[in-house]
This record gives C-alpha cells, structure tokens and sequence, in this order.
C-alpha cells in the first residue's frame, strides 16, 4: 500500500531556548563533544541592485555586496562567539547581490575569479595581493581566519573560456562562463571547495555546466560535506554522486521560491534530510514568504528552523549542535548499537541580535540599492518546525492550522 504524507506546519513556537530532548528521549541519543559540531545557517535579506535596466559599474556591484558581506560578518561575530561556537556557518544563494537579474550583462560586474581545486598549495586569498581584484573572495577569506570558523557562501564566478583545457560547458559567445557557484573558506582563510551549481531554475544571468561535478570537503572537525544549491535538490546528480561516496552531511544554499501547501522551503529540507538519512544544513534568503524557510536538520528532525509567513523581510541566524553521524546511520553502522539517552540542545541565537543588525547606523543606501528594511524587535526568537503526520488513509480529509489559521 501507498503511504501517504502530508507536511504540517504546527505553528510558530516561541522561545528563547529550543530543546528536542523531549521530543526524542525515547530515541535514545546522547552525544559527547567528539560526537557532533555546531553549526549555523542564515536566512538573509540581500541588499539587491534595483535599477536593472542599467548595468551597474564594478564599483556600484561591490558597494551592493560589501554591504551583504557587512551583515554576513556580524552573523558570523555571533556564530563563532564564545556563547554559541559554532564552526561552520552557511549563508544563501545569491545573498551577496540578490537575485532575478535579466541577463549575463547585468550580472557580470558582481563576478569574481575564484581560483580551481584542487591547488597544490593552500589557497588563502587573505592579505594577499595577487587577490586585491578579488576584494570579496578575499574579504571572506579573512573573514573565516578572524573568527575561526568555516564559511560556506554563494558567489559569482568568472571562468575566461581560454583560461582551461577541460571545457565544462561550451564557451558562450561572451567568451567567459558566468556560474552561480558555492565556495567554502576553512579557518585558516584557504579555500576548500567551490562548486558550480547544476541545475538551474530560469536563471538567464547564469551558465550550467555540462554535466553536474559532485563536491565535497573535509573539515577540521572531521565531517565531510557535500555541496548542493537550490535547485539542484531535485535532481538525482549531483546529490547521489556524493550519498554514493557515503557523505551524510550536505549543505544547501538556496533562494528557494515556495509554492504552498506542498513544495516549501522547510518541507522541501526536512523531507530531504528524512529520505536520505543525513544532515542537511539549509540557508535561504528571508524576503517573505515566498521565498523564505532556512534549517538544521538530523534524519528527518529538524533541529532549528524557521519560515517566514509575513509579507515583511525578516532576518535570522539560526545554530544547533548536529550528530556528526546521523541517528538513523550511526544505529545501523554497529552491529551492537549503544543506547543512548538523549540528544543535544540546539541553540538560539538571541532575538536582541536579531534587530541589532537594522539598527539606525547601519551604512547609507546608495541611490540604485535596496538597503535592508527596519524590523521591530521581536520578545522572543521564533522557530517553525514542519514534523511528518502520517494521514489516516489513503483517501478522506484531514484538516491542518497554523497558529489561528485552519
């Protein structure tokens, strides 16, 4: 018989501190510090160039991105403060300078040259010159050094067709390729991964490489990721390339378009996480509820999240401890599983810190971007959580709320 599932948001719990312990002790997880790492995600609200009829000069592109890198670095002060320690912080597809753009021409002065991998020597953009053309690759490259902790960030990348002897796609008329790509800095400021997403979603500003390349990379903390972005999710390559390889822990940065009831951001991730058994750290943009909907989830459960319901753009960062191997893999990797107690707590970040970032002294908006709006403070941080409830049947009704919404 055909099981049938239905997403149900079960409304907006509010609180400073977010356990799962209750949920799960009958589960019997616990873990020590060797067992899991921190990590942090961020629903932003990009600051977008907004006059596109005009292409905007290399200096217009990079004051609209070194604003987003601005907000990215107060996200990752707090990630990586004593408080929360997290060690590795992941931010969403086209968070640097927003997206819908109509063409490659429009895009282009957002590019930079992100170097190939693998390199025979560390590649750390930081304080070195021969990077000074590249000022956002290395500003976030100093950016993981300063605060020790891994980035993973979405970027623009500019491939010169004569520049490589294996062609990823044909060379377009332009003469260049334009990729809408994710990079990952460790904490020496080195670049560990870049990869070029596969599949895209009506995006005329980018190219698609011929066939999908499955990345990953080790970390420090002695996890391996693999890398996905947006749309690439709904595809069999390069997602069972790198499952195939045994990695259970991925990262998804996304500009996620929501279709409700069924194809959300949030439902989207968790049943991702659930169906393939791993980790799955989810980093969307925050504009509304179209797009919208960012977590943290292990085997199915989402340890932190958070959908946007509102018209209003909203930002987060959201942090939680994360089994290093997934509940589900680690009980059935051991012939004679241990039983454990409990999970670890996830963790929020404080609703303070959340409106710190759209305080009055923020930079000025120039006149062709969208500076990120003011928010009221919110009393408490706010989470949504999308379970599975297994319907009744095959076939009836079921009737679903969301705070005062049936």
């Amino acid at each position: 018989p055909v099981l049938l599932c239905v997403f149900l948001l079960l409304g907006i719990v509010k609180a400073t501190h977010v356990t799962t312990r209750d949920q799960h002790q009958n589960q019997g997880f616990r873990y020590d510090d060797s067992d899991y790492y921190i990590a942090a995600v961020v629903e932003h609200v990009p600051v977008m160039w907004m006059n596109v009829s005009a292409i905007p000069t290399q200096n217009q592109a990079l004051h609209v991105m070194m604003q987003n890198v601005d907000v990215y670095e107060k996200h990752i002060m707090e990630a990586s403060s004593s408080k929360h320690e997290a060690q590795i912080i992941v931010f969403p597809e086209d968070g640097l300078y927003g997206a819908d753009y109509p063409d490659k021409a429009i895009m282009l002065p957002f590019l930079e040259d992100i170097p190939d991998l693998p390199s025979p020597s560390p590649i750390i953009p930081c304080n070195d010159i021969s990077y000074d053309d590249r000022p956002v690759l290395q500003r976030l490259s100093c950016l993981a050094k300063k605060y020790n902790i891994i980035i993973v960030a979405n970027m623009g990348d500019f491939v010169n067709c004569s520049s490589i002897t294996t062609s990823p796609a044909p060379c377009p008329p332009e003469g260049h390729w334009q990729f809408n790509t994710d990079i990952a800095i460790d904490e020496e400021g080195a670049l560990l991964a870049k990869y070029h997403k596969s599949h895209l979603y009506y995006e005329m500003n980018w190219d698609a490489p011929d066939k999908p390349d499955p990345v990953s990379f080790n970390t420090s903390f002695g996890v391996t990721f693999g890398m996905i972005i947006c749309f690439d999710i709904m595809f069999e390559h390069p997602q069972e390339d790198l499952l195939s390889r045994g990695i259970t822990n991925m990262i998804q940065s996304t500009w996620w378009v929501n279709f409700p009831p069924t194809i959300t951001a949030t439902q989207m991730q968790q049943a991702w996480s659930r169906e393939h058994r791993t980790n799955l750290l989810a980093s969307n943009v925050g504009l509304n509820y179209y797009t919208s909907g960012s977590g943290i989830y292990t085997d199915g459960t989402a340890l932190a999240s958070f959908f946007n319901p509102t018209f209003n753009p909203s930002e987060r960062l959201l942090i939680a401890k994360v089994p290093k191997v997934p509940p589900h893999n680690l009980a059935s990797s051991s012939p004679s599983p241990v039983v454990y107690d409990d999970r670890p707590e996830p963790l929020s970040a404080p609703a303070t810190f959340v409106s710190s970032l759209f305080s009055p002294s923020s930079s000025s908006p120039s006149s062709s971007s969208r500076m990120i709006p003011s928010i009221s403070t919110p009393t408490t941080t706010e989470w949504v959580t999308s379970p599975f409830i297994p319907a009744p049947g095959e076939t009836g009704t079921l009737t679903a709320s969301q705070g005062n919404l049936t």
